[in-house]
């Protein structure tokens, strides 16, 4: 087991817990599971990385995103 640290104010540790705990997590698996690709990132992330390929996304911005992800639930 190795251990990671990082430096953030008392003010985000306690919204970071907070929000883990209305989610019925652990600090740790709540992190975890916002930082580590599931299978629904990775799909997000190749479909992005196509797009990107495939035409010019100078403009592309955090809603698109969000935009993608929501038709991908939706199919």
């Amino acid at each position: 087991m190795t251990r990671l640290t990082i430096d953030i104010s008392g003010e985000e540790k306690k919204q970071i817990k907070a929000l883990a705990a209305l989610h019925g997590k652990t600090l740790k698996d709540y992190v975890l599971d916002k930082v580590l690709p599931t299978e629904e990132t990775a799909e997000v992330g190749a479909l992005l990385l196509q797009s990107i390929r495939e035409n010019s996304y100078s403009d592309w911005t955090p809603q698109d995103t969000q935009n993608l992800r929501q038709s991908l639930r939706e199919e």
